[in-house]
């Protein structure tokens, strides 16, 4: 059976602004199955492999809020990508030995899809407070994947990679 040599994590639950009061742990619950339960289902599953090869790169996304302030009612959202930032920095010291980089990106909004649901104003405040007055596009985060995943980042691990559109965090 071949086993991957890189793996990228992208998950993550809907992004719902829902003040504390009003969550439930049924939500708390869904985005951490979503997020951060998907990630350890697939790392035991490939990395104990990765170390007998003694080479693997792993990279997860994460919010920029993991390096500064977070937003407001999305308390379950943050949490989750929190303890996706606890993990890579626990597994990157674990597998560092065995040239296994583990690596968050942690981009500022990014347009895509996945802003659906959220409302078009804070989008708009959101993209007016960024250095180049727009909200990232994939293409603008694409290229640290790239990178993270290349041989160029093999002495690169456990770090979280801000992608701030010009955002001083």
């Amino acid at each position: 059976m071949n086993f991957p040599t890189h793996i990228v994590h992208l998950q993550a639950g809907k992004y719902e602004n829902i003040k504390f009061g009003k969550i439930t742990w049924n939500k708390f619950n869904t985005d951490i199955n979503i997020a951060l339960r998907s990630l350890v289902i697939i790392l035991n599953n490939f990395l104990q492999e990765m170390a007998k090869n003694k080479y693997g790169k792993v990279v997860v996304i994460l919010l920029s809020c993991t390096i500064n302030i977070p937003p407001k009612y999305v308390s379950s959202y943050v949490s989750t990508k929190y303890a996706l930032l606890g993990l890579v920095k626990a597994l990157s010291n674990e597998y560092a030995e065995k040239s296994i980089q583990i690596n968050g990106v942690s981009p500022t909004m990014m347009e895509t899809k996945f802003l659906k649901d959220i409302p078009e104003l804070i989008i708009q405040q959101n993209a007016a407070n960024s250095q180049t007055g727009k909200n990232l596009s994939v293409d603008d985060v694409v290229p640290m994947f790239k990178f993270l995943l290349s041989e160029d980042a093999n002495c690169i691990t456990g770090q979280n990679m801000a992608i701030t559109n010009g955002k001083i965090m």
